[in-house]
């Protein structure tokens, strides 16, 4: 979730009458994998590699399995939804940080 969506909707939330007392989940508009994000970070930075390794037995008994947040009470209620996709989030955020992290090399 990007930033700006993210204040938009903390925004909508403190200044609608219809939120008192409502909780909202903050969700885009469509699911992203773990792997999606990880390769889009990679994409989007230009380096670094996705390395897979097996899921241990012992966390297997307790994983929760796939979790999907819905944001459909914020689109009815609030007339939220996000604007801005994983990719163009993700290039913002880097073109704001990378500068300083160049400078700190």
């Amino acid at each position: 979730m990007y930033v700006d969506d993210l204040s938009r909707l903390f925004e909508l939330a403190a200044t609608s009458p219809a939120a008192a007392g409502r909780v909202y989940n903050v969700a885009s508009v469509a699911p992203t994998s773990l792997r999606v994000m990880a390769e889009t970070v990679i994409e989007t930075v230009g380096s670094g590699e996705m390395v897979g390794l097996p899921w241990p037995s012992d966390e297997a008994a307790v994983e929760t399995g796939d979790y999907v947040a819905d944001g459909t009470r914020a689109r009815h209620e609030l007339g939220w939804q996000p604007e801005v996709g994983l990719a163009d989030g993700l290039r913002r955020t880097w073109d704001a940080l990378e500068p300083a992290l160049a400078a700190l090399r």
